[in-house]
């Protein structure tokens, strides 16, 4: 065990609940003293006091005021100068350009002229259909077991029977 960031009086009880009983609190006391700092062991040694836990109170004290400060250092580090963080800004701000530049060469000068899904289909799919080896949508996708079909399909496979025809 060590002491770590703990206070004496918590090392104590973790000490005790771990000899639960089986060690006298003089052997306790001597195991726990060597956990301490020299100068909360000098002040326990001339200590009138004999209880344990009473030791381990004055023992918090003790480290509480004797605990040196801790104080965090901030440095300054070698910084390049203004000019020079500039120019990194600029830099760093063209390749973005170039890189929004290149992303917007791909799409369409107007934007307010927009097709819909369906219109753009429909054009493709009429252009498509003038095709001679082209599939309606229930062929491409399902074959053999379309169930309908849309005209002018190649399908060269069984005829299809819809509803209203005499063909089974």
């Amino acid at each position: 065990m060590d002491l770590g960031d703990q206070k004496p009086s918590q090392l104590l009880r973790k000490m005790k609940d771990l000899a639960k009983k089986n060690f006298p609190d003089d052997t306790v006391r001597i195991l726990w003293e060597e956990h301490l700092p020299s100068q909360v062991r000098a002040v326990l040694a001339v200590s009138k006091f004999t209880d344990l836990e009473d030791l381990a109170y004055i023992a918090d004290d003790v480290l509480e005021a004797t605990k040196p400060l801790q104080l965090a250092t901030v440095t300054q580090r070698q910084s390049r100068s203004d000019n020079e963080d500039i120019a990194i800004i600029k830099t760093e701000i063209a390749k973005l350009n170039t890189k929004f530049d290149q992303m917007q060469r791909g799409r369409p000068e107007n934007r307010n002229v927009r097709r819909s899904h369906s219109q753009t289909r429909q054009r493709s799919s009429s252009s498509k259909r003038n095709n001679k080896n082209w599939l309606c949508f229930y062929h491409y996708k399902y074959h053999d077991k379309a169930h309908k079909c849309i005209k002018p399909c190649a399908w060269k496979g069984p005829s299809i029977s819809t509803p209203g025809s005499s063909e089974n």
